[in-house]
């Protein structure tokens, strides 16, 4: 969107080690959430199944380094106006990895062997965890 305006929409920024990576967000009547990563991060949103962010969810990523030392992050990612983004930067430029997502009130998610890239964004949808139900079987 070189040269247009903007009207009535909420913009984050957000401070990794390296640079500065621009998350433009939405306002309450937007459909899509819109970002623009910072070439050398990768960045996750993290949404229910509504598509709100969640906040505070733990987002982990593990892989090899070209030494074949296993490299472990995690993000937790964000809260207030442009919650459930999760920035990590200094990874390789691309990789095969593990992505474990976990938040409160929600089942986990975990994919292995997932492709990753820098300046890309990967999106999660969790699915709430609903009471617990004891089968039948296991009743007194």
């Amino acid at each position: 969107m070189r040269g247009e305006t903007l009207y009535g929409a909420e913009i984050g920024l957000m401070r990794n080690r390296s640079e500065w990576v621009r998350v433009l967000g939405t306002d309450a009547n937007a459909s899509a959430w819109v970002f623009v990563v910072d070439k050398d991060a990768m960045c996750f949103v993290v949404q229910d199944e509504k598509g709100e962010g969640i906040p505070n969810a733990l987002v982990t990523i593990s892989y090899l380094d070209e030494s074949g030392k296993r490299v472990t992050k995690s993000v937790v990612a964000t809260a207030g106006n442009t919650p459930g983004i999760a920035v990590f930067d200094e990874v390789p430029e691309a990789f095969f990895g593990l992505v474990d997502i976990q938040a409160a009130g929600y089942h986990a998610v975990s994919v292995l062997d997932k492709s990753l890239a820098r300046g890309e964004r990967y999106t999660y949808a969790l699915e709430a965890v609903g009471p617990a139900k004891i089968p039948d079987s296991d009743r007194k």
